[in-house]
């Protein structure tokens, strides 16, 4: 598996966009602060979704295909996998997985 922290403004910009798939790639998207947020999956390949709050409790977790926005509760931690990559073990306990 291959953790990326995405923390600069072009980094999280980008996220998976122009990839075919994530594969054994987990994004990790770190924030200064908890805000409400709104992803897109435009020219990203189907993704699972997982934001989580500053106790790594899950508040939204699910699998979005290609072309959607996607409204996020205010969390500072948001992790983008490939639908079927079993997640880290910190994610893995939050989720129940």
């Amino acid at each position: 598996m291959d953790l990326k922290q995405l923390t600069t403004p072009w980094q999280r910009f980008r996220g998976a966009m122009f990839q075919k798939r994530l594969g054994e790639t987990v994004l990790i998207f770190s924030y200064p602060h908890a805000a409400p947020r709104l992803f897109h999956t435009f020219f990203c390949p189907p993704l699972r979704i997982i934001a989580l709050d500053d106790d790594r409790e899950v508040l939204f977790d699910q699998v979005k295909q290609p072309g959607q926005f996607v409204r996020l509760p205010a969390s500072r931690l948001i992790v983008e996998a490939d639908p079927e990559q079993e997640l880290p073990p910190g994610v893995t306990a939050a989720t129940g997985t």
